[in-house]
């Protein structure tokens, strides 16, 4: 796809947030709404993450969401998705960066984890520069050093 692709941090609205989840849950594998509530991860997200988004024409085609930990110095992600559509364009891969690159000198690592059962996820993170920490039933927690 030829069209402009901007990353960029962005304040969200619950809302939208709300919208967001709804609108990628399916590109989880399993889908992200059998194992969480996405009106009340939403309200968590609203009140503690900060957001780094790709957008296409102001729509929004990739997501990732942070936590920040200023006293361990760590960055943790619990949501990075990318639109179907859109995969394979490196947008994940770019969002990762961005947050990499905006949050150096202030963090020293990075941590995330992913369903043991998407493979292409784990795939993605490993390309990456992420590494397995620790099992955690049936996901894993991975971690990058920044």
């Amino acid at each position: 796809m030829n069209r402009l692709i901007t990353i960029s941090h962005k304040e969200l609205r619950l809302t939208h947030i709300l919208e967001l989840l709804k609108k990628f849950d399916k590109c989880f594998n399993p889908p992200f709404s059998y194992s969480i509530d996405l009106e009340t991860y939403a309200d968590k997200l609203s009140h503690h993450a900060y957001f780094i988004v790709a957008e296409v024409e102001n729509n929004i085609v990739g997501l990732l969401a942070y936590y920040r930990n200023d006293f361990e110095k760590e960055l943790y992600v619990p949501y990075l998705v990318v639109d179907e559509e859109w995969q394979g364009e490196s947008i994940g891969q770019r969002l990762l960066q961005e947050l990499t690159i905006a949050c150096y000198g202030n963090y020293q690592k990075i941590g995330l984890e992913v369903d043991k059962a998407n493979i292409g996820a784990y795939r993605f993170y490993t390309r990456n520069g992420f590494t397995e920490k620790e099992n955690r039933v049936t996901k894993l927690l991975m971690t990058k050093l920044i």
